[in-house]
């Protein structure tokens, strides 16, 4: 019971704190921070603050050499590739549609856990996961969003890979989970591995840094505490990702979207209308009634 009670307890913290990351991130990117620089001071802040918590002491030379495949894979799929085409596409479908990359991967990691044996098929327990993606779409209504696309089919259909590419990584890292990795320091290489590839992505793609903005906005502030806030959430993720299953953590993205619409209400005075409230109890509901059955499936086997 403590088990389940404090996974419950970590997956909304979670969600919370990338939220708040997200909210962050809105901040910088307004403030003129180019996203590839977002996306690159989250995965780099990751990495340091797991350092700085001793996630590095177990860390040696042959463990990367080892598992060099696990972490390429994991990054590329679990956090570069989708956030590249996040990025890309919004701009040609919009927010609201966009947003949903974060939401569907959970649909995805339930099929392939299904299909691999990683997740047992029950109705009610599918019925809340469906129940939590609705509430997702229900919250991101809103007409300038999807009654008015009018965005490239083309991106559409990009941004169809990004959900794919998460579900697929969240179901990777479970069933090739290094066992003789600690969860930290597994962390630690997955988002050192990140950092480099956006660092080469910069380089490559030339995307300067305006060294103004440090003193603008409480820009090096805010970059400092989405930094913290990423090293936190990605500890929890992947110590999520050991204890509880690909299927549990997918849930995150609908967590996010709820306390993201609070986040925004609360600091941007953004719309809560009808549509935000329906979707936040549809949500909650989902999620709360989902754990509950797995949690208590995990206790009695039934």
């Amino acid at each position: 019971m403590h088990s389940a009670v404090n996974n419950n307890l970590q997956l909304w913290l979670m969600g919370l704190f990338l939220a708040l990351v997200v909210l962050i991130a809105k901040s910088v990117i307004n403030a003129g921070v180019h996203p590839i620089y977002v996306a690159f001071f989250q995965a780099a802040g990751s990495f340091l603050y797991l350092v700085l918590t001793g996630a590095g002491r177990s860390v040696r030379l042959r463990v990367i050499k080892e598992h060099f495949t696990f972490f390429m894979i994991a990054s590329l799929l679990g956090f570069t590739i989708p956030q590249l085409i996040v990025f890309s596409a919004v701009n040609h479908v919009g927010v609201g549609i966009a947003s949903l990359s974060y939401a569907l991967p959970l649909i995805v990691a339930y099929l392939i856990s299904l299909k691999i044996g990683l997740e047992r098929f029950n109705l009610k327990s599918l019925l809340f996961l469906l129940l939590s993606v609705a509430g997702t779409v229900v919250y991101l209504f809103r007409s300038e969003y999807f009654l008015d696309f009018e965005g490239s089919k083309i991106w559409f259909i990009v941004l169809l890979l990004s959900p794919l590419s998460i579900g697929v990584a969240n179901v990777y890292r479970s069933v090739k989970w290094p066992q003789d990795i600690a969860i930290p320091a597994t962390a630690l290489l997955t988002n050192a591995f990140s950092s480099v590839t956006y660092l080469f992505l910069l380089l490559a793609m030339q995307v300067e840094f305006n060294a103004d903005l440090w003193g603008q906005d409480n820009v090096a502030v805010l970059l400092g505490a989405l930094m913290l806030l990423s090293g936190v959430g990605q500890y929890l993720l992947f110590a999520l990702q050991k204890n509880a299953g690909p299927v549990f953590i997918g849930q995150t993205g609908s967590i996010v979207t709820l306390f993201g619409g609070i986040l925004g209400y609360l600091v941007y005075n953004d719309a809560y209308s009808y549509h935000t409230f329906a979707g936040s109890l549809l949500i909650f509901i989902g999620v709360y009634y989902y754990s509950k059955i797995k949690w208590q499936y995990a206790e009695t086997g039934h």
